[in-house]
């Protein structure tokens, strides 16, 4: 598994030599930087799973079954109709996914695009794959 790390540069305050007056702002600066030792032997992989839609909302877990992270650049909901056509869109931000982990994402339809859309087409790039999945919907899944 690649091991991951987060290394800290903390600038140091200098010492105030006398008091100020007025009102004053004092600003430090903290920077994280991510560091990735990858694995002897490295594999690239995830899976849009546990896609669920009822009552309007979609929800669906994408999972890192690699052992080397990526980052999910963009993650986009489409619904379409019977005919292909877009009627609803969303686009989620994406982060990391380390390798072994799992992502939660939930998305509400409204109930009047909802009620036009026939299928829902996830799609999730990354730097380094691309996942799909579709999502089957009829007009009783939109409501409660």
């Amino acid at each position: 598994m690649e091991k991951t790390y987060r290394i800290y540069v903390s600038e140091i305050p200098e010492p105030e030599s006398k008091e100020k007056e007025g009102t004053t702002l004092r600003t430090l600066m903290r920077v994280g930087i991510p560091i990735f030792v990858a694995p002897v032997t490295g594999k690239v992989a995830g899976e849009i799973e546990k896609t669920d839609f009822k009552n309007g909302h979609l929800v669906f877990v994408t999972a890192n079954t690699g052992n080397q992270h990526f980052i999910m650049r963009a993650v986009k909901v489409e619904g379409k109709d019977r005919s292909g056509k877009v009627v609803f869109v969303r686009e989620l931000a994406g982060r990391y996914l380390h390798g072994g982990r799992h992502k939660k994402f939930m998305v509400a339809v409204p109930k009047k695009e909802c009620v036009k859309i026939n299928h829902l087409d996830i799609e999730v790039s990354s730097d380094r794959l691309s996942m799909n999945e579709r999502v089957d919907v009829t007009p009783r899944l939109c409501s409660p």
